[in-house]
């Protein structure tokens, strides 16, 4: 994309600020069974769900943030690793956008919705960026910037993706395919 002379190009940032907020239901709800002397079997049940919304959190907010820099869509991450969460994409050429799990190197497109975290963009130069789908902050703003470039590119995504950018029914299409598997 050329810039004309005088023309600035602004670097937007988002952050997964919102993750700190996951553990505070269970936790006020651990409160109130301990305060209320609920039964030991629901304390320990609420004070196990307080342990996962916090960890859920810790993975969350310190998971590398997303930069939009003009047209490229970059993510923080270990430099030499293919399948790992990060690198680098050009909006302009996007082909593709799948909710993936990503677990210690291994990248899947299948199973539970639930356990497909990730967002894996890829570019028709071989770019990939891979990162946490959810919380980010301000989040309109990054929806709005992924569904202009899959529009604008007619890039494939799955359904969950098209649900995860805010598509309503006729902004986008997925293929019937797609959409029975």
């Amino acid at each position: 994309m050329s810039m004309a002379a005088g023309e600035t190009r602004s670097t937007q940032r988002f952050a997964n600020y919102r993750a700190a907020w996951l553990p505070v239901l269970p936790l006020v709800a651990l409160v109130g069974a301990m305060l209320f002397s609920a039964d030991p079997g629901v304390v320990a049940l609420l004070l196990l769900a307080t342990l996962v919304a916090i960890g859920v959190a810790l993975l969350v907010a310190l998971s590398p943030g997303v930069f939009i820099d003009g047209d490229r869509l970059g993510v923080p991450g270990r430099e030499g690793r293919r399948r790992a969460p990060g690198g680098e994409v050009d909006l302009r050429r996007l082909t593709r956008v799948r909710s993936v799990s990503y677990q210690g190197g291994r990248v899947s497109g299948r199973g539970l919705a639930l356990f497909r975290n990730q967002l894996l963009l890829e570019d028709s130069d071989g770019g990939q960026a891979m990162f946490w789908a959810w919380g980010w902050t301000p989040k309109a703003a990054l929806q709005d910037a992924l569904r202009r470039s899959v529009v604008s590119t007619r890039a494939r995504m799955d359904p969950m993706s098209f649900w995860r950018l805010g598509f309503t029914k006729g902004e986008a299409r997925i293929s019937p395919l797609r959409r029975l598997l």
